[in-house]
């Protein structure tokens, strides 16, 4: 098995037609069926090394996350979508295959390595996959190890009312449940090649991430007002 090249050309913009006319659509699906917002999406640093880090509880998250922002966004995908005719499509969206099978996918973490050190923008999601009680799960340590190897900036990003609107046990999405989409503040990293500090700071960065991922009660009221609101047609 080869590893991946070490260095990627990674535009700092989106240069991709197909992407774009993408994104475009999931904007307008996703504001008319759902009433969806982005906040904050400023945050997101336009240069350098970045982790998008979303929670994680729905089939919508993956492409809604990246909708506003004009950066390349790399995705990991399980390896059993990488078949015809998926495979062609996933690819094109930039989406790195990942074995769900192994404890530790080596070629996948050169991937993400190989994404972050050329300066690009990973998402990757800390409880490594979809819940299925739209709580939030177990953070992993995963996003942090990246971080600390790449010197890659974090930015938790929380999503709301995806669950409701489409979880990991229906075919097809519910319309009219609103979603939100906050971007937190970044939190900023640098290498640890020290293996015992490296620990120390995994921990306190999955701690970050838990605080910022957790959904405040107001803003679920919120959510939940705005999905009356979108049923009464207001």
């Amino acid at each position: 098995m080869s590893p991946p090249p070490n260095t990627l050309r990674v535009p700092l913009r989106e240069r991709n037609l197909f992407v774009n006319l993408f994104r475009a659509f999931l904007w307008i699906y996703h504001t008319v069926f759902h009433g969806c917002r982005w906040r904050h999406a400023e945050r997101v640093p336009m240069s350098g090394p970045v982790i998008l880090a979303p929670s994680h509880a729905s089939w919508y998250d993956p492409p809604i996350v990246a909708v506003p922002l004009w950066r390349r966004a790399y995705y990991f995908a399980s390896a059993k979508y990488f078949t015809f005719p998926l495979r062609p499509i996933i690819r094109y969206l930039n989406a790195f295959p990942v074995d769900l099978t192994k404890r530790f996918d080596l070629r996948a973490y050169e991937q993400a390595l190989a994404v972050l050190n050329a300066g690009g923008m990973l998402v990757l999601f800390p409880e490594g996959t979809r819940t299925y009680d739209g709580q939030l799960g177990k953070i992993q340590g995963g996003v942090a190890a990246l971080a600390l190897e790449t010197g890659a900036t974090i930015v938790p990003v929380s999503i709301l009312g995806a669950f409701e609107a489409w979880p990991r046990t229906r075919k097809l999405p519910r319309w009219c449940r609103p979603i939100s989409i906050k971007y937190h503040a970044p939190i900023r990293v640098e290498r640890v090649a020290d293996p015992r500090l490296k620990r120390e700071r995994i921990a306190e960065i999955s701690r970050q991430l838990e605080r910022a991922l957790a959904p405040p009660l107001r803003a679920w009221n919120d959510l939940q007002r705005r999905h009356w609101r979108l049923r009464a047609g207001g």
